[in-house]
């Protein structure tokens, strides 16, 4: 049984979010076949954002971070959490010695 090779051509794709024309090309269709991913419904620069805004669980790309002091060796550091009031918390290199 012979596989045929599908021939791609460039095609031109409207973003779900900016409305902008956008190019996909048939290079890039041949990686998403192989990939078995979807045909994309965002421009580049709207991917990007995207992806900027859901950086991680509950966190925003400026996320805030807060001081605490080390429950070790009495040192400042900052963590990307509000700290519970009585909770011991460690810097990055006490937290590393006792993990």
């Amino acid at each position: 049984m012979m596989v045929e090779k599908t021939e791609f051509q460039d095609k031109t794709l409207i973003c779900r979010d900016c409305s902008k024309e956008f190019l996909f090309t048939a290079r890039d269709q041949e990686f998403f076949v192989t990939k078995k991913f979807h045909t994309p419904t965002r421009c580049k620069e709207c991917r990007i954002k995207r992806k900027n805004m859901n950086a991680g669980p509950n966190l925003s790309p400026q996320r805030e971070l807060y001081e605490i002091t080390c429950g070790k060796c009495g040192g400042k550091d900052k963590v990307p959490f509000k700290p519970v009031e009585g909770r011991v918390l460690y810097c990055k290199a006490c937290y590393k010695s006792i993990k």
